[in-house]
């Protein structure tokens, strides 16, 4: 299965007054693209395997942003978007197949940003009847207390790619790499 078949476009998702090129556009910005296509794949191999094993599991994207790019192709999704189409998938391919009968990919998003938080929250609607989501709007170190409170053994799936290594306090990416799962 390529990367193509999960990726998610969204030609029509651009709010209204948005501009079409900007901060949020993949155009000369060649790392952007790998990473999505990195964690597009990593994404698609880890949740199965993991769900084999455990009933639920966590997705956490801690700089969440829009969940959408734009290119010179069209928009592209973010992994927000990556990881809620491949919840989505899960649960329409696999159904509940987990060892207690309840599988799935748990998608928990932070934005620090309220005007990315909004654009976000209305690109994510469409899939709340199908996936379990959330979106938290405030710094990642302040939330995430009580989402290891809600996560508390089972693994989670971390993403830190923030807008500067200056948002990341170690004390907190320690407290991440304490917690089982993968941290990236």
């Amino acid at each position: 299965m390529s990367g193509e078949e999960t990726q998610l476009r969204f030609q029509d998702w651009l709010p209204p007054g948005a501009p079409a090129r900007g901060r949020w556009s993949l155009d000369g910005r060649p790392q952007t693209r790998t990473k999505l296509g990195i964690i597009d794949r990593y994404l698609r191999d880890w949740a199965p395997i993991m769900l084999r094993y455990h009933g639920e599991i966590f997705y956490v994207d801690c700089f969440a942003g829009q969940g959408l790019y734009d290119s010179e192709l069209g928009p592209v999704s973010g992994t927000p978007m990556l990881a809620l189409g491949i919840a989505r998938r899960h649960r329409e391919v696999w159904g509940r197949s987990g060892k207690d009968g309840r599988s799935r990919l748990i998608c928990r998003f932070i934005e620090l940003k309220p005007s990315n938080a909004k654009v976000l929250a209305g690109r994510i609607d469409e899939f709340r009847e199908d996936v379990d989501l959330e979106l938290r709007q405030g710094k990642f170190q302040e939330l995430l207390a009580p989402l290891f409170e809600e996560i508390q053994d089972r693994p989670a799936f971390v993403l830190l790619d923030p807008y500067g290594i200056r948002e990341l306090p170690f004390d907190s990416v320690q407290t991440l790499l304490s917690h089982p799962g993968e941290v990236l």
